[in-house]
């Protein structure tokens, strides 16, 4: 059923009323933001597309197509991706769709992959050294369109991630599509569509997909996390930016170990100990994960949004709810110009983004946010 996909439900409605009018295109691209349901609503539709006994433009999910489809193992459903650039790329590897007899290392990543693609449809296939989706894989793909199915079927192929296609890949994919086969749908998901060859994105019906409202994702970790306090769930519904993918990353890491961990820094930056803030500079970088930085940076400013509340004389408002009273502390004692400092840690996430060295990142930040701050004299 399409209700595993959260929100998304003009994109929904769109697929449905494709199928309900049998107006089948035979490539699709599927566009927005990472870990908001492309992937998930591409197989949905594939699913639905081959389904036995389909109820209001629903999948059964009874069916035994439904069950394939379901734990990937469909004949009739491949899903490409980027995968390590080959010595020889004329080699005889084939990308694995669902299962395979090799075991060679790659063979065996990838499967588990997408075995976990298939438990978790917002789960993004990560291999290392997967740069390119390769020409091989197009071929493969290629050879599997242009053989006859079963009657009535569909053949769907989802290119996940397909701005990653090296150009050979995208030359021989746009080859396919000016000779499309019957019965074989394409559906390409990207987050940079303008990354994708026109001549290939224009051979395709387009659909957007939205950003998750804040509201979806607050749904979801209540799902997931019952016990978890409103504050912290506001504040990672927040941090995930309308992105499911997003939002598993930061669960992932311990919000109000982060949060504890934002507070230290400035009390100790304040403080003049910096050895201790070292120290805390060196926890973070500890996991060599980006995403734990980047939540902390995030943290990091929402607590000077706080502080600007304050300044503008609000009591209300503040996503750290259970200091409330350091905040308040913090903007009576300092004077400071809360939006400038806000810039410099935007600054610093684009640079975490572009690999500049977390470490120095980290120091450099704290240095900057030093000099705007100013302590107020006692009267």
């Amino acid at each position: 059923m399409w209700d595993h996909i959260i929100g998304q439900n003009r994109q929904k409605h769109i697929l449905k009323e494709i199928f309900r009018n049998g107006k089948i295109a035979h490539a699709y691209l599927f566009y927005g933001i990472e870990g908001i349901g492309k992937d998930a609503a591409a197989i949905e539709f594939g699913k639905l597309l081959n389904c036995e006994n389909p109820v209001k433009q629903n999948p059964c999910d009874q069916c035994k197509s439904c069950l394939q489809f379901k734990s990937f193992n469909s004949p009739y459903l491949s899903i490409i991706t980027a995968l390590p650039s080959l010595k020889d790329e004329s080699s005889d590897f084939d990308q694995p769709t669902v299962k395979t007899k090799k075991t060679d290392p790659l063979t065996d990543a990838l499967t588990a992959e997408l075995a976990e693609k298939s438990r978790n449809p917002y789960h993004r296939i990560s291999i290392p050294k997967a740069n390119n989706i390769l020409i091989d894989s197009i071929r493969k793909m290629k050879n599997d369109a242009y053989l006859t199915g079963a009657t009535g079927k569909r053949k769907v192929f989802v290119i996940s991630e397909a701005d990653k296609m090296n150009p050979q890949a995208s030359n021989a994919f746009l080859k396919v599509l000016e000779e499309p086969p019957k019965n074989s749908i394409f559906i390409l998901t990207t987050s940079r569509p303008d990354s994708i060859l026109p001549t290939i994105s224009g051979r395709c019906q387009k659909i957007r997909f939205d950003n998750l409202s804040t509201a979806e994702i607050d749904s979801y970790i209540t799902r997931l996390n019952p016990v978890l306090s409103k504050s912290d769930r506001e504040i990672i519904s927040r941090l995930s930016e309308g992105s499911i993918l997003r939002c598993n990353e930061i669960l992932n890491n311990d919000i109000p170990k982060l949060k504890n961990s934002v507070v230290s820094c400035l009390l100790h930056l304040l403080k003049g100990e910096y050895n201790s803030l070292g120290n805390e500079v060196n926890v973070l970088i500890a996991s060599k994960d980006k995403a734990t930085i980047r939540s902390f940076l995030m943290l990091l400013n929402i607590w000077f949004r706080d502080v600007a509340l304050v300044k503008s004389g609000l009591t209300r408002g503040f996503m750290f709810q259970d200091i409330e009273k350091r905040i308040i502390n913090f903007s009576t004692n300092f004077e400071l110009n809360t939006y400038r400092i806000i810039r410099i840690i935007e600054d610093a996430s684009a640079e975490l983004d572009n690999n500049v060295n977390p470490e120095l990142l980290l120091f450099k930040l704290f240095y900057s946010i030093k000099i705007e701050l100013k302590r107020k004299s006692k009267m």
